[in-house]
């Protein structure tokens, strides 16, 4: 070996050193291999003999690229777009490939599709600027300062992907003092994503938005579409009573003739006797008019609006001096009475069936999908039937799976294999219009008893037991293109944690809280931590009162709901369940225990629903039938 490199060393010595050019010539010739290596990566054989077909994925880049420089350099354009004095220079084949608009007007029998020069005053020159950037590059940059005429422009060129990414810009914007300018706003360019995210907003916050001036403003058809809206959600109805007298007494002369109409939006029968006598019968507005009596009389037709309630299904419960088992009822849980009862059971249950374990539950399209084992149904709560439907693909006899919607579809992942006895990365979901499975891009990590929630189009996947135990991975799955990625993972390794979307974060409850001192020796699962989906950070936010490993978590009348789970006891350091419900509001950063289960459930699957009050309904149908 020495001989030879002894020999090849005097064989170098003795040539003539490479000139630069020499050497140049050799980089440009690797350079060169290498783009011959990328260039034949761009060739897929086809089935006929040796036929090749070629792909340059780049292409239409560089082609835009082409175009935009054409563009502004006035080569080959020619249409002219004349904004408040101020002229774009443009080709027409690129306006009508994007925007259905141009299309129309270019090929129509129109006096513009014959012009040159096109005159636009809808628009002002800086967002006709931006369009046409996006138009020739696919880029814009959206700000607070140029948002809402991009998507004025958008809407009107029909260039709709702008408009869509405006606003989902806006939505991040959204607060109960603008939901109500925004939803008008969204109806009138026809942003139904926007439009449906400022309606729940109104919906929920009644309260706040009568305080502020959008809602003084209201015109008299828009408020009462509001107030008579059935999923307007009405913790008190003096609240809704004191919403309207302030609206009315803003412009009394004018506004006093629709109280009529506007009252009879109350149940006057939930609102205190002394607040009635003091506040109502004394109200000046009310004496003035003749009818009042009518009007505020309990004994009239109560109208019938929704309420939020909080379902919950599958996972354990227990009884007391009982062990654990498995919980095959279906509980609707009322934050506003505090009241849980049971309202159906699982179908085809099987008592202490070792599958039942397996089982979880996933809202989609106003029902709820219910997996368990190798089988699936759809639950209607509106008539509480249940339907079996397509069984999952396989790897179906998994524990500690979870599941969450998407766009239409009910994602389940990961989980522990019973089959493997080991973590599993398997994603499958479910399209319940079209009741079919189908298998999307494994998890990077396979991993069970993780959190997973949606955000901004993505699902999100925290942490989870692994074999070498807990985990602090974060795992992000875009259904765009079907992959998934790691993001900034939790401060702290835990499972049998909780995920919770909301406005526009993502809220990790029950984390464990690894402090150990004197009067609290054993690790608790309350802490709290937010994840910003839009800079991939997290902070931690304020403790649970107690631990609530394994709950659900459901927001609900603008709060976050912890319901059941189980906690670690402070002194033996066993794991106790947890009957509280706990209640967070994100504007305080803080939690309250607000009710005491009848008995507990963990493990166990939660989603709200809006439903129509039954107990006003009950109401009027026994009165009916006594008259």
């Amino acid at each position: 070996m020495n001989m030879m490199l002894g020999s090849l060393h005097g064989h170098y010595m003795g040539r003539r050193q490479p000139q630069q050019s020499e050497i140049l010539q050799n980089v440009s010739h690797v350079k060169a291999a290498a783009v011959q290596k990328s260039t034949l990566q761009m060739f897929k054989k086809l089935p006929n003999g040796n036929d090749l077909e070629f792909l340059a994925p780049q292409h239409s880049v560089s082609l835009m690229d082409g175009l935009n420089d054409l563009r502004h350099e006035g080569q080959f354009t020619d249409i002219t777009l004349q904004v408040r004095g101020q002229n774009f220079t443009c080709h027409r084949a690129v306006l009508a490939s994007c925007s259905s608009y141009f299309r129309a007007m270019f090929t129509s029998e129109m006096q513009e599709s014959k012009d040159s020069i096109i005159t636009l005053n809808e628009v002002n020159p800086q967002a006709m600027e931006t369009l046409l950037s996006y138009v020739y590059t696919a880029r814009l940059v959206i700000s607070d300062h140029n948002v809402q005429e991009i998507l004025e422009a958008a809407s009107l060129f029909q260039i709709f992907p702008v408009r869509d990414a405006c606003a989902a810009y806006l939505k991040r914007q959204l607060h109960p003092s603008n939901c109500l300018g925004f939803q008008r706003f969204a109806e009138s360019h026809s942003c139904n994503f926007l439009r449906r995210a400022a309606e729940e907003i109104a919906l929920m916050y009644l309260d706040e938005v009568s305080h502020h001036e959008e809602f003084i403003l209201l015109n008299y058809e828009h408020l009462l579409e509001y107030v008579s809206h059935k999923d307007l959600i009405v913790t008190k109805e003096e609240i809704l009573y004191e919403a309207i007298m302030k609206w009315i007494k803003h412009d009394s002369k004018r506004r006093i003739e629709h109280i009529s109409q506007l009252l009879k939006q109350i149940n006057f029968s939930k609102i205190k006797t002394d607040y009635f006598n003091s506040k109502i019968l004394n109200e000046q507005l009310l004496l003035d008019l003749p009818n009042t009596q009518e009007v505020v009389s309990v004994s009239r037709q109560k109208p019938v609006r929704g309420k939020e309630v909080i379902l919950l299904l599958s996972g354990k419960t227990g009884r007391p001096n009982l062990p654990s088992q498995f919980n095959h009822d279906v509980l609707q849980y009322d934050p506003c009475s505090k009241s849980l009862e049971t309202i159906s059971c699982d179908p085809d249950r099987e008592p202490n069936s070792f599958y039942d374990s397996i089982a979880t539950a996933a809202k989609v399209n106003d029902q709820i999908l219910f997996i368990r084992a190798n089988n699936a149904w759809l639950f209607d709560i509106r008539t509480l039937q249940w339907n079996k439907v397509a069984p999952p693909l396989r790897g179906t006899y998994r524990s500690e799976t979870i599941c969450v919607e998407l766009g239409g579809y009910v994602y389940v992942l990961g989980g522990h294999s019973i089959e493997f006895n080991r973590e599993v990365a398997f994603v499958e979901r479910y399209d319940a219009k079209r009741d079919v499975w189908e298998v999307v891009s494994p998890l990077i990590r396979a991993t069970r008893g993780a959190a997973v929630a949606a955000c901004d189009g993505k699902i999100y996947m925290f942490c989870g037991h692994t074999e070498v135990g807990n985990i602090d991975l974060t795992q992000c799955y875009d259904p765009a293109t079907n992959m998934w990625q790691i993001l900034a993972p939790l401060p702290i390794e835990t499972s049998g944690a909780t995920a919770i979307t909301f406005n526009d974060s993502i809220y990790l409850l029950a984390v464990k809280n690894p402090s150990v001192n004197h009067n609290n020796p054993f690790p608790v699962y309350n802490h709290v931590f937010r994840y910003d989906v839009a800079t991939d950070t997290w902070q931690q936010m304020a403790n649970m009162n107690e631990g609530h490993r394994r709950c659900a978590a459901i927001v609900c009348q603008g709060k976050i709901f912890a319901v059941g789970g189980t906690r670690r006891d402070f002194t033996s350091g066993n794991m106790q369940w947890a009957t509280t419900v706990e209640m967070y509001d994100p504007n305080e950063d803080m939690w309250e225990t607000c009710d005491q289960l009848a008995h507990p459930i963990f493990c166990h699957s939660g989603m709200k629903f809006i439903i129509s009050d039954k107990e006003d309904i009950a109401e009027e149908d026994e009165k009916t039938d006594e008259s």
